[in-house]
């Protein structure tokens, strides 16, 4: 049986956070620390995965430095993952998601894993969410589905954001139907290209005259009780991947214990990076 296709869309900077002033992370890394630590636990989880699925990645990273883009193509090399890296030249939040949107639209994989710098990923996550994701959309006769990895603790106690559920067996945990997710997204490019003017609108006016992922995207997800969206979106019980954001740690995973070995992240990659593709995005 020929393996399916996966392409992870990572979208990175380490020159920037979007986490400042009173809106801090729960952990205190600098960006560019966050950032490798990140991928570093992704490119893991992508090499278990490998058994399962022919997978490829692009990383597509807006103005990082030098030393930053190299440790990062260091890592792929070192976990044997196939990756380009296409530099967006410091474009900014709004315009590299908008082009992460459609890399993920124009995919020719069978599944897209379109994902941002700060999720912090289980070591089974992306074998896990290949095999349920397969199972889901039997079981649901074919209908369109999407995983959210996180299992934010925010959609439990804030009523914008909280919603009825469908608890569902999984092959290693159970899932929930949920209607919240980011622009962190594990689904099939059709998802991006049949829904596009929202996605679009999601990435152009993010930030913009009170446009979030709560009045764009989310309007997209079903949970099978109340909200009856085009897409059904479930999320996992634990989480496959932590959210290093502001004030929702998860109360039930110690992301300490996910987080690489030092010696790991700190090593002389640069060596590694033969054969790994660079490319220059014009547009």
């Amino acid at each position: 049986m020929n393996k399916p296709k996966l392409e992870v869309i990572l979208r990175t900077c380490a020159r920037a956070n979007v986490m400042t002033g009173s809106w801090q992370r729960y952990v205190s890394f600098d960006k560019k620390q966050l950032v490798l630590g990140c991928a570093q636990t992704l490119f893991h989880s992508l090499q278990l995965a490998k058994s399962i699925a022919q997978i490829n990645v692009l990383i597509l990273d807006d103005g990082s430095d030098a030393d930053s883009v190299e440790k990062l193509l260091g890592i792929a090399k070192n976990m044997q993952i196939s990756a380009k890296l296409q530099q967006l030249g410091g474009v900014g939040f709004n315009q590299s998601a908008l082009k992460q949107f459609e890399l993920s639209k124009s995919s020719t994989a069978d599944w897209v894993y379109c994902v941002e710098d700060d999720y912090l990923h289980d070591t089974s996550a992306i074998k896990i969410m290949l095999e349920d994701a397969v199972e889901f959309e039997k079981k649901l006769g074919g209908q369109l589905i999407a995983l959210h990895p996180f299992d934010d603790p925010f959609t439990y106690y804030h009523l914008d954001k909280m919603s009825s559920s469908k608890v569902v067996l999984g092959s290693d945990r159970h899932w929930r139907t949920n209607t919240f997710s980011t622009n962190t997204i594990f689904s099939k490019p059709f998802i991006f290209s049949e829904f596009w003017p929202t996605f679009e609108k999601l990435a152009n006016e993010y930030g913009i005259n009170s446009t979030t992922e709560h009045n764009t995207i989310n309007l997209l997800w079903n949970n099978g009780v109340d909200r009856h969206g085009p897409v059904y979106l479930l999320t996992p019980i634990p989480s496959l991947a932590l959210h290093l954001s502001y004030n929702n740690e998860s109360p039930f995973i110690n992301w300490k214990q996910w987080w690489p070995q030092e010696e790991s992240l700190n090593g002389n990659l640069r060596d590694d990076c033969e054969g790994i593709t660079i490319s220059q995005l014009k547009n």
